[in-house]
């Protein structure tokens, strides 16, 4: 693996480097065999594709081939996300070699981009879908989801809406020899997104693995191995489905053709036919619809206050604001086992320990009903003049004020 390993395998992105005399002298220039598409002038996509930086999310049969064909192209950037290992079963559907078994597929995938197209920077990750750093997602033209995970497709919608960027979902089913691709364009609060589309299947085995505390309080956080079946299908569906989904990334980010926005195009074997079909905002949807606007601090986050952020944002003080410090959540109340309960008024990591009870010494975790991950304003008001440092247990990334359908984005570069 290469040095930066440790950063992706601790959930951040880290760049693949690859030593310089394992790149052969006769690598074709990047373009050598680039088209001219209908309607284009000579060099015009070369240079489109050449601006492109997708984010792909599972690295498995789907996954994998668009990463490696977008790397042939030449693009400028890939961010390329798994939490897995290649198995030996992956063999069988998966454009892997025998090498490549028991490897991480992000770092394994990173690593065959890289050597294909020395002149893209390829970035991997190790990790959940579900932990991704949207502040991380600085330039990003599109996003590739290529997992039939359900926790991971949730996350993905939403990161998708905050991020504003177009969210492209491949998926096969084996049975009936179909390959759908559906292109979601995030294009406002009115467009679609991944879980509008969901039905009573989908929610009931989402609510499966919600868990319950000994308070009876829900824990929506997905469960440590939340993974489905493995996905039975033949090569040659999953390379198919692929190849579209690497097709509507170029029409959507090129303008090729009619609108991909807002699509679902599915090709099923049996009848040799392929249908395109529209998608449509579920106003029930779950998911809020609201996308995060990047703006600037006054000052360093750790030293900003709340009350300084809703200024930063344009906002005045409201009991509609909100806020959310990057993945932890405001605890106002700890709890211990034995039901002591203390006052915290910090925001710390949600799966990490709070400390101890002053008391009896058992460990402390969140009172559920005094725990928010959405911090109102109303109940963080005697706190809006402290410094983010003071309030956060580790030094926050990334904060997020909001207020109805406007939301501002504070990232620390």
């Amino acid at each position: 693996m290469c040095p930066s390993s440790t950063d992706a395998a601790h959930g951040r992105f880290a760049e693949m480097v690859i030593p310089a005399d394992s790149i052969p002298d006769t690598m074709p220039a990047r373009d050598a065999r680039m088209p001219v598409l209908i309607g284009t002038a000579p060099g015009e996509a070369a240079a489109a594709v050449r601006e492109l930086v997708v984010a792909i999310f599972g690295l498995g049969a789907v996954g994998r081939a668009v990463a490696i064909a977008l790397a042939r192209m030449g693009v400028e950037r890939l961010l390329l996300d798994d939490p897995s290992s290649y198995k030996p079963e992956s063999l069988l559907t998966q454009p892997i070699a025998v090498d490549d078994v028991g490897e991480h597929k992000a770092a394994s995938t990173a690593r065959f981009c890289k050597q294909l197209s020395p002149g893209t920077r390829v970035f991997y990750r190790i990790g959940r879908l579900e932990d991704i750093d949207v502040a991380g997602f600085r330039g990003v033209g599109a996003m590739v989801l290529a997992t039939d995970n359900l926790r991971a497709e949730v996350a993905a919608a939403q990161l998708a809406v905050d991020a504003d960027v177009p969210l492209i979902h491949a998926a096969v089913h084996g049975e009936t020899l179909t390959a759908q691709v559906r292109y979601f364009s995030n294009a406002g609060p009115d467009s679609p997104c991944g879980v509008c589309q969901y039905g009573p299947a989908e929610w009931e085995l989402l609510n499966r693995e919600t868990r319950f505390s000994c308070e009876a309080a829900a824990d929506v956080r997905p469960a440590a191995s939340t993974s489905s079946a493995p996905t039975s299908s033949f090569s040659a569906l999953c390379g198919l489905a692929a190849d579209l989904a690497t097709m509507q990334v170029l029409r959507g980010a090129l303008g090729l053709g009619a609108p991909v926005a807002d699509t679902m195009l599915e090709y099923n074997g049996y009848t040799h036919r392929t249908v395109i079909s529209p998608l449509v905002r579920d106003p029930d949807c779950p998911v809020e619809h609201v996308t995060w606007t990047r703006a600037a601090a006054s000052a360093p986050l750790p030293s900003c206050t709340l009350a300084g952020l809703l200024l930063d944002a344009g906002f005045q003080s409201s009991p509609r604001s909100i806020f959310r410090v990057e993945h932890m959540q405001f605890v106002a109340t700890a709890i211990c086992g034995n039901g002591h309960s203390q006052p915290l008024y910090q925001f710390v990591p949600q799966a990490a320990p709070i400390g101890r009870c002053r008391s009896c010494k058992l460990e402390l975790v969140a009172h559920p009903l005094h725990a928010h991950c959405r911090a109102p304003e109303e109940v963080l008001r005697p706190l809006l003049d402290r410094p983010l440092g003071h309030l956060c247990s580790e030094t926050p990334r990334w904060v997020v004020v909001q207020q109805g359908e406007r939301a501002a984005l504070f990232s620390q570069d």
